[in-house]
């Protein structure tokens, strides 16, 4: 297949991304995050029709108006197994006009998510993954992105058969983490050559590096090593929130405790202990 136009893909004006993060992009971090400019373009958690239901336009409007409030761009993120439904959630995401572009996750490892068949327990239908992605490809418009999010594999590496998939049903770039549902975030030796074999495997298609991206050192490095066009962390925010900002080569000075900044904004307690949490995992 041959590479796509892509450059409607505000995605492809950064080097880094904040990769979406289910249970922790509550409202209250959101407006943190827009207070102190620390993200250029959101991707959101992902919305779920994995049990058959089909979020309304009303519904995607309200989850998406914290992030319209920060002012940034956003693509929206949707994980299920049904083709059909999840067609229907991106045709409803797009009748609202509030979205920049589509993700689909076919990366999330949680044992909830891959337990109803959906995530990253869909890398083991290969030929699935690549028609739900050519689907929806051939229902939005030419130059409307579509991303996927993809892991490694299953159990053993098999990526090569998942960046195929997206290829060759259509999307215009993938964010590639290089662990595989097994592996959740336990160290991999050899985690950036995987990166590297995406990106050959992807040929012209971008490719957004994840894992274990740390410091803008970190991120450059990556680039140059694996031909990976930038990188998405998620937990090294935590570290250092300015991370992103840094990488892409804003001004960014502010130091920023989330925990005391979300409870200025009235955030629930069990909202800020969930940050605390997943601050203690970086």
């Amino acid at each position: 297949m041959s590479c796509r136009p892509v450059s409607a893909d505000p995605i492809l004006k950064y080097k880094a991304l904040l990769a979406p993060m289910e249970g922790i992009m509550t409202p209250w971090f959101i407006k943190v995050c827009g207070k102190f400019d620390l993200v250029e373009h959101w991707i959101t958690p992902f919305f779920s029709v994995t049990g058959g239901a089909v979020p309304s336009k009303r519904i995607i409007r309200k989850r998406l108006q914290p992030f319209l409030e920060t002012g940034k761009t956003i693509t929206a993120q949707i994980l299920g197994k049904d083709p059909d439904n999840i067609l229907k959630c991106a045709e409803n995401m797009l009748e609202t006009g509030l979205v920049s572009g589509i993700n689909l996750n076919f990366s999330c490892p949680s044992p909830t998510v891959t337990g109803n068949g959906s995530g990253a327990a869909m890398l083991a239908y290969p030929d699935l993954v690549e028609k739900i992605i050519a689907e929806v490809r051939k229902n939005l418009p030419e130059k409307f992105p579509l991303s996927t999010k993809l892991r490694a594999g299953i159990v053993v590496p098999a990526l090569e058969d998942a960046v195929k998939a997206s290829v060759n049903g259509g999307a215009d770039l993938i964010i590639f983490h290089y662990r595989t549902k097994e592996e959740m975030y336990i160290p991999v030796p050899d985690g950036w050559n995987r990166i590297r074999r995406a990106v050959e495997t992807a040929n012209k298609i971008p490719v957004y590096g994840n894992g274990d991206i740390k410091t803008p050192d970190d991120a450059e490095k990556m680039i140059r090593e694996t031909g990976c066009r930038g990188v998405a962390a998620a937990r090294a925010f935590f570290s250092d929130p300015l991370l992103i900002s840094k990488i892409n080569g804003f001004k960014a000075s502010l130091p920023v405790d989330f925990p005391s900044e979300m409870k200025k904004e009235n955030a629930p307690e069990p909202t800020i202990r969930a940050v605390c949490r997943f601050m203690q995992m970086k």
